[in-house]
């Protein structure tokens, strides 16, 4: 019989999302476990974050992890990202539903659909916008993705701002039985993304139903429960849970028929990375420097779209 213990909400000992639960890897699957909390980012657009919290900074180079959705939008809804800065930082945008218009200020100008892959190196400094695309304007919609921010090697931080998109067909497929793993980012069973990464890292999804098998040798490994339950060796995680796996252990994950997870990590910058706004950096006076440049607007324009500025919260 399977032995399966839950990771729930409350005051037992599993719940607080930042303690860890157990002091040894050898005898717990899970080092940490966090709950996506509610962030609202304005214009009612919310999400749940699971990274970074207060005790769990990030996992391998992994620094930020929103999921939004899955929204019903009626027509004429929706909400647009304004023109906003980063820095020393890459994003990856993934969808399951609805559809994103990237645009950013070395003149890119894409779609990212559901199942494409958006991978935006914003390096010395880059301005970008997340419009609704001309097809979803003026109709009901379904929006649902993922949104993570990744840190870059100290020698990458000022590297030249550039933008990647892997149309969904061209996204690598991987299948193990009547599980489907898509490899989003990075590299995993053998297999590598067409996406140019800085440092190495792994990012797939998961669903339908079968195991997996995360081997000690990926670096830092983590699963976020984007629907359903997860077991991870034996343990239950939730919708909008994200585990983070012990050191040092190959460990096995379950996804039971009509679950979906996403799996992630890599290998950490032995250097600390800072966050604030939408700054990340390795010297706390790189992100000074870029606040100050936001607010005397020496920070690259979008060619293709309008000019907005949002002050510095």
């Amino acid at each position: 019989m399977r032995v399966r213990r839950v990771v729930r909400s409350g005051a037992m000992s599993w719940t607080n999302a930042t303690t860890p639960v157990c002091q040894t890897p050898e005898c717990e699957p899970l080092a940490r476990v966090v709950t996506g909390k509610p962030k609202d980012l304005g214009g009612g657009a919310m999400v749940l974050r699971s990274l970074p919290t207060a005790r769990l900074r990030h996992v391998g180079p992994f620094v930020f992890l929103d999921h939004f959705g899955p929204n019903k939008i009626p027509a004429g809804g929706g909400v647009d990202i304004r023109p906003h800065p980063h820095i020393n930082l890459a994003t990856c945008s993934f969808l399951f539903a609805g559809g994103v218009l990237h645009q950013d200020s070395v003149g890119s100008r894409q779609v990212v659909e559901a199942g494409g892959v958006g991978w935006m190196n914003a390096g010395r400094g880059i301005t970008h916008s997340e419009r609704i695309p001309a097809h979803l304007q003026g109709v009901a919609f379904e929006s649902h993705g993922l949104q993570a921010w990744i840190a870059l090697p100290t020698d990458a931080e000022e590297s030249e701002p550039s933008w990647q998109y892997i149309a969904p067909a061209d996204v690598p497929t991987l299948q193990f039985g009547l599980l489907r793993c898509r490899l989003i980012a990075g590299s995993a069973f053998e297999r590598s993304s067409p996406l140019e990464t800085k440092s190495p890292l792994f990012y797939f999804d998961a669903q339908g139903e079968g195991e997996l098998r995360l081997r000690a040798g990926l670096g830092e490994r983590a699963v976020y429960v984007i629907r359903g339950e997860v077991l991870v060796g034996g343990v239950t995680l939730a919708r909008g849970q994200l585990g983070r796996l012990s050191d040092g252990l190959d460990i096995d994950l379950e996804i039971p028929a009509g679950s979906h997870a996403v799996c992630l990590g890599g290998t950490p910058f032995p250097e600390k990375r800072f966050i604030e706004w939408n700054f990340v950096s390795s010297r706390k006076d790189r992100i000074q420097r870029a606040k100050d440049d936001w607010r005397q607007r020496r920070f690259p324009v979008i060619p293709t779209d309008r000019e907005e500025f949002i002050p510095l919260p």
